[in-house]
């Protein structure tokens, strides 16, 4: 890598973090949670903020810079009174054998890494003066900074669930790699002599020699570098300590830092001679732009900033990372080989809710609608580097098994009995479940004889290859493409130049500085550059998907090395749904059947396969290839039919001694959701539920199963006070799309009682009256008969009525007797 190439790579890195951090640092709210996540290690609040903001593609930049910031202001926390007194940083053999000397000591060790966490500089001092280390102050605070941040910024922008590891076994294992380099003294001074020239060939070869065994050692030991050589030009560049804030002060001062930084990352030419400055070490120039920016109180966060993305790039020179193997490995938030269950293709677990998720999709929940497939693919060829890759992702709708193994070489195969073929040619594959990059075989299928089928062995650029009794074969495979993608989905972005600046809405002059263009898989045409004084148009940039072949190939121009996400997939255009009832619609209070009976053509999903394909552009052969063997998906809504069978005569009627309640809910999932059946009133504080179960008694029968119900339930109403009630049927099924879940569906229907007989109390009556005086008794039945005083929910027998004057047996029906007050309501049955 030339120096050219790598202050390149640094600008790019330093304009996109600050694009990414100046965007987050608009919202107040959000940039101080991302802060307060970070510093706590709070790995799934931090992406839950980044993703309520959708600004989860920048985690990884964004996490980066919040850790250089926090580093390079805690290690000013920590060591001010000592900054100015430290005539020159120590050089690197020493700060290695600080390092060793440091991580031996357990004790102290956690001592150091305790105080750093929490800033406190009296127990931090305290503790290297013990071990005589108070001169590599800074140099040892921003290690111990870094390496504890650095598992959990690796590890927090990964969405599968994260495991933060303990910062004192990643110090201690830090240090076991510099104290090995340390016993090489002559490799040591050589590097530190190449790092001060930028010489990155000599650090490489340098490196090289010290034998690593894998990659953490080598990134681990690049870091103990970058921290030597960042303190060594941020002490030279920065005369003056930082001023430290606390609590909202500090949030605070690092969002006007992100929106300083923001701005400068609109001058590229200013970008490039920071870059340049701290290469070579250039005072003066680092200084004056410092100066025309008016960013002296960030003076040691930026230089921080600068030469971390220079360490970046040369940390990737130094230390090649593994080469990344392309793999399909989640649909939405599940792996589709721990977290869908392969027998029933239903998801197997429930994952931590979130605010899309409340019920965390499972377990046992379908997939529906719109679906987010993604893994790992890498821009360029793992395997040819400079060549692009692409990837495609195929459905099968049907499958069979192998009764027995074959060989590769066999053009006629034996399969299970009963496998639904389409018209010869057809395509089937073997279903490939592994994770070591293999490919899964193609055949065509030229000829079906019952099981069977004369077969073209590794057609469309895969391998032919043995398979096992019980393999599964996909039938019939379909590229996913067209309008099958029509959501588009972001899977990375890209600089571009002259696109016009957004003023407020308004597009502007072109900027000066590259803009960052998402990019996404869809099917539509990249948006023109708005006029001068137009309505602004972000950039985009869209791969669409061939019609044909369905494979996507990359823009080698993309920031990221590999992309995590590959399309949305909409399987309502496969796998049809729709409402399960003859007569629709699903959800509604019909006015009669078929609430009350069974749904009259219940719904089912289906399973499909999905098979992920990557390989070089330019090739006609597959170079990876996985699957997912089982998905099941329904498309179906439920049914949510609610009527009374008083409102035969009309809506309008109010109910009076009974209430019956005709439902029906039907749906394959409704097991792994759940359904409820209530009524609610101000007369009812509590509510009643009458959601049945298996065992609910009839007259009228009711049905209850895993799909559901449907019955009729009557209630005794000639006790309930007048007043407007409302009953609630509620469903939902278990399906998720992997991001999101179904919410439920409620169905509600409202009714009156105001026929009920009522009068008043004219006198007080106390908790052992035995009669009471109304203002009438009109209408009320012949005795003996119940009534009830809605103020005390007290139900009472009148055996005897003399005008205005009854005789009472109080606290009837299990309710119990209590004073009441005149002009007391008084309802009878």
């Amino acid at each position: 890598m030339s120096n050219a190439s790598l202050v390149n790579t640094a600008v790019n890195r330093l304009i996109s973090q600050s694009n990414a951090v100046g965007r987050l640092a608009q919202d107040s709210g959000g940039f101080a949670a991302v802060v307060a996540a970070f510093e706590s290690r709070d790995a799934n609040a931090f992406r839950w903020v980044l993703e309520r903001l959708e600004m989860l593609p920048y985690c990884e930049i964004i996490c980066e810079w919040v850790r250089v910031k926090l580093c390079s202001l805690r290690t000013a926390e920590l060591c001010s009174p000592l900054i100015r007194g430290e005539a020159e940083v120590p050089n690197l053999r020493e700060f290695a054998r600080a390092i060793a000397k440091l991580t031996s000591n357990e004790k102290v060790l956690r001592r150091v890494a305790d105080a750093v966490a929490c800033g406190d500089a009296a127990h931090y001092q305290a503790a290297l003066n013990e071990l005589q280390l108070g001169e590599f102050c800074s140099l040892i605070s921003y290690w111990v900074c870094s390496v504890s941040y650095l598992e959990f910024c690796h590890s927090i922008c990964d969405l599968t669930p994260v495991t933060v590891h303990d910062p004192l076994l990643a110090l201690r294992l830090a240090g076991e790699f510099v104290a090995k380099a340390a016993k090489n003294e002559k490799a040591l001074d050589a590097m530190g002599k190449a790092v001060a020239a930028s010489d990155f060939d000599n650090l490489q070869s340098t490196v090289a020699t010290l034998g690593f065994g894998n990659d953490d050692d080598c990134r681990y030991f690049c870091l103990f570098i970058c921290v030597w050589w960042r303190v060594w030009t941020c002490h030279e560049f920065c005369e003056v300590p930082p001023r430290i804030f606390t609590g909202p002060d500090a949030i605070d001062e690092a969002q006007s830092f992100a929106l300083a930084a923001h701005q400068l990352a609109g001058q590229p030419r200013a970008m490039t001679d920071l870059v340049d400055s701290a290469l070579s070490r250039n005072t003066g120039t680092y200084r004056e732009i410092v100066r025309r920016f008016r960013l002296e109180p960030y003076c040691w966060q930026l230089c921080g900033w600068v030469s971390s993305s220079i360490c970046y790039g040369f940390c990737i020179r130094i230390c090649p990372p593994n080469q990344v193997v392309p793999l399909f490995t989640t649909v939405g938030n599940f792996n589709i080989y721990t977290q869908i269950d392969p027998g029933s293709g239903l998801t197997g677990t429930s994952l931590p809710p979130t605010v899309s998720m409340p019920w965390g999709g499972g377990p046992n929940y379908a997939f529906y609608n719109e679906l987010q497939l993604g893994g790992v693919c890498p821009v360029f060829s793992p395997t040819s580097p400079g060549t692009a890759m692409q990837f495609r992702l195929l459905y099968a709708s049907s499958t069979t098994t192998l009764p027995g193994a074959i060989n590769a070489a066999q053009t006629s195969i034996t399969v299970a009995a009963g496998a639904a073929t389409p018209a010869t040619p057809f395509n089937v594959a073997v279903c490939n479940c592994s994770l070591n990059g293999e490919t899964g075989e193609t055949m065509t299928v030229t000829a079906v004889a019952g099981s069977t089928w004369t077969v073209i062995r590794g057609a469309d650029g895969t391998t032919a290859a043995a398979a096992s009794a019980g393999t599964t074969l996909l039938i019939g495979l379909t590229p996913i493409t067209g309008p099958l993608v029509d959501t588009p989905l972001q899977i990375g972005q890209r600089y571009i130049s002259s696109w016009p600046q957004d003023l407020l809405g308004i597009a502007g002059p072109p900027s000066l500085s590259p803009t960052i263009e998402s990019v996404y898989v869809g099917n539509l045409s990249d948006p023109a550059a708005p006029t001068l004084g137009s309505p602004y148009i972000p950039p985009a940039h869209y791969l669409e998907p061939d019609p044909t072949t369905g494979w996507v190939q990359f823009d080698s121009a993309l920031i990221s090395s590999a992309i995590s996400v590959f399309l949305n997939f909409d399987t309502t255009k496969v796998v049809i749904g729709g409402c399960s009832l003859t007569t629709p619609p699903c959800i509604d209070a019909p006015g009669g059947a078929p609430a009350g009976s069974p749904a009259s053509n219940p719904g089912a999903g289906s399973d499909l396969a999905i098979i992920f394909q990557a390989t070089r552009q330019g090739i006609t052969t597959v170079d990876y290839s996985n699957s997912l063997c089982k998905i099941h998906i329904n498309n179906w809504s439920e049914v949510n039919n609610l009527w009374f069978t008083q409102f035969s005569t009309g809506c309008c009627t109010p109910i009076d001694q009974e209430l019956s309640v005709q439902f029906t809910v039907d749906h394959e999932q409704m097991a792994a959701g759940g359904w409820s059946l209530g009524i609610g009133a101000c007369a009812l504080p509590l509510g009643l539920n009458l959601t049945p179960t298996a065992s609910t008694p009839g007259p009228p029968p009711v049905t209850v199963s895993s799909r559901g119900g449907y019955g009729t339930i009557d209630e005794d109403t000639s006790l309930w006070p007048n007043c407007s009630y409302t009953v609630g049927l509620s469903t939902r099924p278990g399906l998720t799309t992997g991001t999101y879940d179904r919410p439920g569906n409620p169905n509600t229907l409202t009714f009156a009682i105001c026929d009920h007989v009522g009068t008043t109390l004219t006198a007080p009556i106390s908790a052992t009256s035995s009669s009471m005086s109304v203002s009438s008794g009109a209408g009320f039945p012949a005795t003996p008969f119940n009534a009830f005083l809605p103020s005390t929910g007290e139900i009472i027998t009148v055996n005897a009525v003399s005008g205005t004057t009854w005789t009472v047996v109080r606290g009837q029906a299990g309710t119990t007797a209590a004073a009441a007050a005149t002009g007391a309501t008084v309802s009878a049955a």
